[in-house]
C-alpha cells in the first residue's frame, strides 16, 4: 500500500470511532430500557467505557513499538466489534457494563494504533497529518448524533444507530488486513528521517509535562461538551434546546479547528501550533467567564474555545512521538492515558462545580485549566535552548534530550 492509501485507512478508522464514541450518549435511555435499568444507573456505562480506553492506551504502546501498529489495529477493531455487539444484545446491566469495558479497550487500541501509524508514516509533517486524522474523528462525531436523531424519529430508538456504527467496523477489515507489517518511510523528509532518535524514558519530565497538558485539555474539552447545555440553561435566558444546539456548534468549531491545524502544521512547528491553540483557547475561556449570563458572549466564547481546542490533541501526540522516536508507541500511550484520566475525573468535577457551587465557577474551572496548560507550555519551551527548526518538526525535536 502507498503512504496515502494507508492514511485513508486510518481516516476510515477515525470516522468509525468518532461515530461510535458520539452515538452512545443519545442511546443511553434505550440501553437502560434494554437491561431494565434507570438512566442514572446506565450512566456508569460511560465510566466503564473510559476505563477500558484507559487500560488500552496505557498498555498497547509497548506492543506497538515491538510488533508495529497493524496487530493492535486488528485487535482493536475486533474488540470494538465485540463491545458493540455486547452492548446492543446484553440483557443485564452487568453484561452491558462488561461489554462497555471491551468497547473501550477496542476504542483505545484503534485510537493509539492509528496515531502512532500516521506519526510514523509522516515523520516529515506529523503535526499536519495527525490534525487531518483527527479531523475525520470530528466528522464521525458530527454525523453520529444526526443519525441517532433520525433513528429515533423512524424507530423510536437510537440503538439502530449503534448497529450502523458496527457496520462501519466491518467495513474496516479489508483495509486493515492490507496494511504492511513494516512501515515504508519513502517520501519522508530525509533530514527528519535521519534525525537523532529521541531516547524514551519514563523519567523524562517532558513526557510527563505533555501528559498533564493532555489531562487538562481533555478534561476541559469533554467538560464543555457534557455541561454546556445545562450551563446555558442555568446562566442565560436561552432554553435547554438552545444549549444543546450550542454544543453542536462547539463540536463543529472544534472540527474546523482541526482543519485549520492541518494548514498551521505546514506553516509552523508543533510548538507553534500548540501556542496558537492555547492562547486562542484561553481567550475563549476568558470570554465565557467574563460573559457569564450573556447569551451572546457565551455563544462567542464557546465557538472560539472550540475552534482553538481543535488542534491540541493531535499536536500533543505529534510532539510526543517526535520527541521519543525510540519509543513512539509508549510515549503516545502515556500521553493519551492522561487524557482518559482527565475525562474520568475532570469532567465530573466541572459538573459538581456547576451544580453545587455556581455556573460561573464551572467556567472559571475551564479557564484555569487553559491557563495552566499555557504555563506548562512555557516551562517546556524554557527547556529548549536550540535554534528554531523547520516547520515540519515539533517541540520534541528540541527537547528530546531533556
Amino acid at each position: 500500500m502507498t503512504r496515502r492509501s494507508i492514511l485513508w485507512v486510518t481516516y476510515a478508522v477515525f470516522v468509525a470511532i468518532g461515530f461510535l464514541g458520539a452515538v452512545i450518549g443519545p442511546a443511553l435511555d434505550d440501553l437502560a430500557d434494554q437491561v431494565g435499568s434507570t438512566t442514572s444507573a446506565i450512566g456508569v456505562l460511560l465510566t466503564a467505557n473510559f476505563l477500558g480506553t484507559l487500560i488500552a492506551q496505557a498498555t498497547v504502546g509497548a506492543l506497538i513499538d515491538r510488533f508495529g501498529p497493524r496487530p493492535m489495529l486488528l485487535a482493536g477493531v475486533g474488540m470494538l466489534t465485540v463491545g458493540v455487539l455486547g452492548m446492543v444484545l446484553s440483557p443485564t446491566l452487568a453484561l452491558i457494563l462488561a461489554a462497555s469495558v471491551v468497547f473501550g479497550l477496542g476504542f483505545g487500541a484503534l485510537d493509539t494504533g492509528s496515531n502512532v501509524l500516521v506519526a510514523g508514516l509522516y515523520t516529515d509533517n506529523n503535526v499536519s497529518a495527525l490534525n487531518s486524522l483527527h479531523l475525520f474523528f470530528g466528522i464521525g462525531s458530527v454525523i453520529s448524533p444526526a443519525v441517532a436523531a433520525q433513528s429515533i424519529d423512524w424507530t423510536g430508538s437510537a440503538i439502530p444507530a449503534i448497529w450502523i456504527g458496527g457496520a462501519l467496523l466491518f467495513a474496516l477489515w479489508p483495509g486493515l488486513l492490507r496494511l504492511p507489517r513494516h512501515l515504508d518511510h519513502t517520501g519522508s523528509n530525509p533530514a527528519s528521517a535521519h534525525a537523532q532518535p529521541g531516547k524514551f524514558s519514563y523519567r523524562n519530565l517532558v513526557l510527563w509535562g505533555l501528559g498533564v497538558t493532555m489531562l487538562l485539555y481533555v478534561s476541559a474539552e469533554l467538560g464543555l461538551s457534557a455541561w454546556t447545555t445545562q450551563y446555558v440553561e442555568d446562566s442565560t435566558s436561552l432554553s435547554k434546546a438552545a444549549g444543546a444546539r450550542i454544543v453542536s456548534i462547539y463540536w463543529l468549531a472544534l472540527t474546523l479547528g482541526r482543519l485549520a491545524g492541518v494548514r498551521w502544521g505546514k506553516q509552523f512547528s508543533g510548538d507553534g501550533v500548540l501556542l496558537i491553540s492555547m492562547i486562542g483557547s484561553l481567550v475563549g475561556a476568558a470570554l465565557l467567564v467574563i460573559g457569564s449570563g450573556s447569551a451572546l458572549l457565551t455563544v462567542l466564547g464557546t465557538i472560539i474555545i472550540g475552534f482553538f481546542f481543535g488542534p491540541v490533541y493531535p499536536t500533543l501526540i505529534a510532539i510526543a512521538t517526535t520527541t521519543f522516536r525510540s519509543g513512539p508507541g509508549k510515549a503516545a500511550s502515556l500521553v493519551a492515558s492522561f487524557g482518559s484520566l482527565g475525562a474520568m475525573f475532570g469532567s465530573p468535577l466541572q459538573g459538581v462545580l456547576l451544580n453545587e457551587v455556581s455556573p460561573l465557577s464551572s467556567m472559571i474551572f475551564v479557564a484555569a485549566q487553559c491557563a495552566v496548560m499555557l504555563v506548562i507550555y512555557g516551562v517546556l519551551r524554557r527547556r529548549s535552548a536550540a535554534p528554531a527548526i523547520p516547520a515540519s518538526a515539533a517541540l520534541g525535536e528540541k527537547i528530546a534530550g531533556a
